[in-house]
């Protein structure tokens, strides 16, 4: 069997320990990028981007 590592261990090992500035910033932009994605993912699955797009059309 092969030495399996979880992925804090691999976190742990390659970007630093928890508390370390450069885990930190890590987690930091992880939780960002999720933050990110989750609302544009709400928006366009509920075409609040595309309505919005439409309205300004109008406008013009």
């Amino acid at each position: 069997m092969r030495n399996i590592k979880t992925l804090s261990e691999l976190e742990d090992k390659y970007i630093g320990k928890k508390g370390t500035s450069e885990r930190t910033a890590y987690e930091k932009k992880v939780t960002n990028f999720i933050v990110r994605h989750n609302y544009r993912t709400s928006r366009s699955s509920h075409k609040y981007t595309t309505l919005r797009k439409m309205a300004n059309a109008a406008v013009r």
